[in-house]
C-alpha cells in the first residue's frame, strides 16, 4: 500500500516502513538544472494510516535534496564544439558549468503520473492505493562542448521511477541525438547523509566500512562482475538502504576499472560506473539504458 499526493510538480509518496512506521519520498524539481527527480527521504514513527505532510519535517527527514541519484554525464560532442569548453566535464543530473552552480547544462521537459496503467494529473491528496505508482521525466542534456560558442542539447534521457511500499525501482534510457563521445556516466548514485557504512558483496571489500573516512573500490570488474548490489547502514540502527543494478545495456568499462565507488568525505556518495575510463563512439539515434531499484528497510537487507 502506498499513500500519493501530487500538487503541481511535487509528488509525495508515503510507504509503510516496518511496524507502525512510514517513509515518505518527495519527488520534485531542484538544483541548478531544476530536473525532477527523488528529492528527499523521511522516516516517520506514524503508520501509513495516521502520517500527513505535516509529518514530514526537519527532524523526521533523513535524505535531503542534495544526491545525484540520475547521475551526470561526461559526454563531448565530435562536431560543432566550444573551444575551449564550458569549464565543467560533468553536464546534467545536478551539475551545472561549474558543479552545483554556473549556468544549467539541463532542460527538464515533462513529467506524467501514473497509478497502475492509469495517468493522473496534479490536485491529488492522500490518496491511498494499492497499485504502483509511476513517474516518467523526460530531460534535455548538453554536452560539455556544447554550451558556449554552439549551445545545444545533444542527449534525450527518460527517467522511469516506479514506487511500491518502500521500494523505488528506476530505469534511465537515453539517446544521442548527435555523433558523440561518451567517458563517462555512473548510476544509481546515493548520498551519505544519513546511512554511516556500507557493504559490498561479491567485492575485494571485506565487511561493513564506514562512509567518508576514504575512497573505496569494489575490485576490477572482471574479477568481482558479481558486485551488483550496495548495502547501506545507519550505524546502531535497523534502517538499511540497499541499491541493485538489475541490468544494463550498451555499457563499457575499461580494463581494471571497478563497478562500484564509494567517495570519502565530503562528497559521501556511493555509485556504480556504468561507463568509465573509455572514448565510446555514439552515433546519432544509439540508445543506452540501465536499470535497478532503491530499496528502503528497517528490516534484514537480505529479505528485501
Amino acid at each position: 500500500m502506498n499513500k500519493v499526493t501530487f500538487k503541481e510538480e511535487q509528488v509525495t509518496i508515503y510507504g509503510e516502513y516496518g511496524e507502525g512506521s512510514s517513509i515518505g519520498f518527495v519527488f520534485q524539481r531542484f538544483g541548478i538544472n531544476q530536473i525532477f527527480s527523488l528529492a528527499e527521504v523521511y522516516i516517520v514513527p506514524k503508520s501509513l494510516v495516521e502520517i500527513q505532510e505535516s509529518d514530514l519535517t526537519a527532524e523526521n527527514q533523513i535524505i535531503s535534496p542534495i544526491t545525484d541519484w540520475i547521475s551526470p554525464y561526461w559526454i563531448v560532442a565530435k562536431n560543432d564544439i566550444d573551444i575551449p569548453n564550458n569549464g565543467n566535464k560533468l553536464t546534467g543530473g545536478n551539475h551545472g558549468t561549474n558543479n552545483g552552480e554556473g549556468d544549467p547544462t539541463a532542460e527538464f521537459v515533462r513529467l506524467d503520473v501514473f497509478i497502475g496503467n492509469t495517468p493522473i494529473k496534479n490536485g491529488l491528496s492522500n490518496m491511498v492505493v494499492d497499485k504502483p505508482i509511476t513517474l516518467v521525466t523526460t530531460n534535455l542534456v548538453e554536452a560539455s562542448n556544447t554550451h558556449i560558442s554552439y549551445p545545444r542539447k545533444i542527449v534525450e534521457e527518460k527517467v522511469t521511477y516506479v514506487v511500491k511500499g518502500s521500494e523505488i525501482k528506476v530505469k534511465v534510457e537515453f539517446q544521442v541525438k548527435e555523433p558523440a563521445y561518451i567517458i563517462e556516466y555512473s548510476g544509481l548514485q546515493t548520498n551519505g547523509q544519513y546511512y554511516d557504512q556500507f557493504s559490498i558483496p561479491n567485492s575485494e571489500i571485506e565487511g561493513w566500512q564506514p562512509i567518508g573516512t576514504q575512497t573505496y573500490r569494489s575490485g576490477a570488474h572482471e574479477q568481482y562482475g558479481l558486485s551488483s548490489q550496495i548495502m547501506l547502514n545507519k550505524e546502531g540502527s535497523s534502517d538499511w538502504l540497499v541499491v541493485s543494478l538489475d541490468g544494463y545495456k550498451k555499457m563499457s568499462l575499461a580494463d581494471g576499472v571497478e563497478m562500484i565507488q564509494v567517495m570519502e568525505a565530503p562528497v559521501n556518495k556511493t555509485y556504480f560506473r556504468l561507463l568509465y575510463d573509455t572514448s565510446l563512439m555514439v552515433e546519432a539515434g544509439d540508445v543506452f539504458w540501465f536499470k535497478g531499484s532503491y530499496s528502503f528497510t528497517n528490516s534484514s537487507p537480505y529479505n528485501v
